[in-house]
């Protein structure tokens, strides 16, 4: 059995995560997306996508 301290402890954790990761996510203003590249081809949309300095990359 989970004991008071112990949940308390959890979500102080919990809390403190959620409140860094809504501070981080605040910051993003601006995704790229991009699917699979085979690496022995030409790719040449990589300049493009790096110029649009893009937060973050999925």
């Amino acid at each position: 059995m989970i004991t008071t301290k112990l949940k308390a402890i959890g979500l102080c954790i919990i809390t403190m995560l959620a409140v860094e990761f809504s501070s981080f996510a605040q910051q993003i203003s601006k995704i790229a997306f991009g699917s699979c590249n085979k690496h022995d081809l030409l790719q040449p949309l990589w300049e493009p996508i790096s110029s649009d300095n893009p937060d973050v990359f999925l």
